[in-house]
C-alpha cells in the first residue's frame, strides 16, 4: 500500500506500516514482521535483501537513508527510528 504524502510527514502509524510492509515483501522467513524482529536472525535478510528493503522505504517515503546508517540496522525498530528521525527533523 503506497502512502501519499500531500502535506507534512506521514503519521506514526503510516510510517510503521511502510516499514512493516516493506519488510514483509523482502523477508525470506515467511513470518509476519514485528518491530522487535532482527532483520537477519528473525526475518532471514541477506545483504541484498536489506538494500532492496531500504530502497523501497526510501522510494515510498521520499527520503534518503545513508549507507552507514543502513549497515547499522539490526531490528525493524532501528529502521523505523531512522525513518522518524529523517521525516521529523
Amino acid at each position: 500500500m503506497a502512502i501519499k504524502v500531500t502535506s507534512g510527514p506521514p503519521s506514526a502509524a503510516e510510517r510503521e506500516e511502510v516499514v512493516i510492509n516493506a519488510a514483509w515483501r523482502n523477508c525470506e522467513s515467511g513470518i509476519d514482521p514485528k518491530l522487535s524482529h532482527n532483520l537477519y536472525d528473525d526475518l532471514g535478510f541477506m545483504d541484498l535483501d536489506l538494500v532492496e528493503f531500504v530502497m523501497e522505504i526510501e522510494d515510498e517515503l521520499k527520503i534518503d537513508i545513508e549507507d552507514q546508517k543502513m549497515e547499522a540496522f539490526a531490528t525493524l525498530q532501528d529502521v523505523l527510528d531512522e525513518v522518524n528521525r529523517l521525516l521529523l527533523s
